[in-house]
């Protein structure tokens, strides 16, 4: 039974962590960009052009949360949509120079909020964690 119990909490707290640290930057980035929102930004920085399946795909959610995300993005000028020229068929997202401002800012606004988060752990508390939470990364993975 202590074993379930473990399991329970760690997903449990995992939602809770996850969940409280979106609000978190949500509320002290000062920006109408959300997390999730912003980790889309530095999918298309990081790799490049994609399409809206490939970005789903890499992000491991679903094709309508990256459409209605997609979209605001774009309303927002930060993201673009090109169409392919040999093939009109295929859409593009592009992220924009408004969009890599934008994540120039929140690097910034990271970068002070991981000061703060770093001192309430000791660095080999951190890294336990961390390569805990890489092993069952790795596991879900392969199991999905």
């Amino acid at each position: 039974m202590v074993e379930n119990n473990h399991f329970y909490n760690l997903f449990n707290l995992n939602e809770s962590l996850t969940n409280l640290s979106m609000r978190h930057w949500n509320k002290t980035f000062g920006e109408d960009v959300s997390l999730t929102q912003l980790i889309v930004l530095n999918e298309l920085q990081t790799f490049g052009r994609m399409t809206q399946n490939e970005l789903a795909e890499k992000m491991v959610i679903s094709k309508g949360a990256v459409s209605q995300i997609i979209k605001n993005l774009e309303n927002k000028e930060l993201v673009k949509r090109e169409v392919e020229e040999t093939d009109r068929r295929n859409r593009y997202l592009v992220i924009e120079e408004k969009g890599l401002e934008t994540i120039a800012r929140a690097e910034k606004h990271a970068e002070k909020l991981r000061e703060e988060y770093m001192d309430l752990i000791p660095d080999r508390e951190l890294e336990n964690y961390i390569e805990t939470q890489r092993k069952f990364t790795e596991y879900l993975k392969s199991h999905i």
